[in-house]
């Protein structure tokens, strides 16, 4: 198709993506980092997508599209990913389960997936003959 290499950065565009991500993660509130990172993937999903749209179809309208998509898909992805103020208050109610009833309750904030630390039940020994 004749297509040539149209980006002035051309590999630039690598470490200057470092540059961003360090500067997103010095954000101090979970909610304005998130808003920074969702944006940030939509626009390298959308690039990745248009690139690829561009190479099978050719059409800049489509690649259009494809980028919109993608960054829709990458925007949407990082969102659906839980703050750890999120994760906490989503699982509020099994915290005060377990401080009701003395249990353990335990949650990954990577995950965000908690569950009840299961406690084993002290067996009682017997005690030796020369002691009772």
């Amino acid at each position: 198709m004749g297509a040539t290499e149209a980006n002035p950065l051309g590999l630039a565009v690598v470490p200057l993506k470092f540059i961003v991500k360090a500067q997103i993660d010095k954000i101090p509130g979970d909610n304005q980092r998130r808003e920074a990172t969702a944006q940030f993937t939509g626009v390298q999903y959308g690039a990745a997508a248009a690139n690829i749209c561009t190479l099978a179809i050719g059409n800049p309208a489509i690649a259009v599209l494809c980028f919109a998509g993608g960054f829709a898909f990458g925007y949407d992805k990082v969102k659906s990913i839980p703050t750890e103020t999120d994760c906490v208050n989503k699982h509020m109610a099994k915290f005060e389960e377990a401080v009701a009833t003395g249990r353990v309750y335990k949650v990954s904030l990577k995950t965000c997936e908690g569950l009840f630390e299961s406690r084993q039940p002290l067996v009682a020994q017997a005690l030796p003959a020369s002691v009772q």
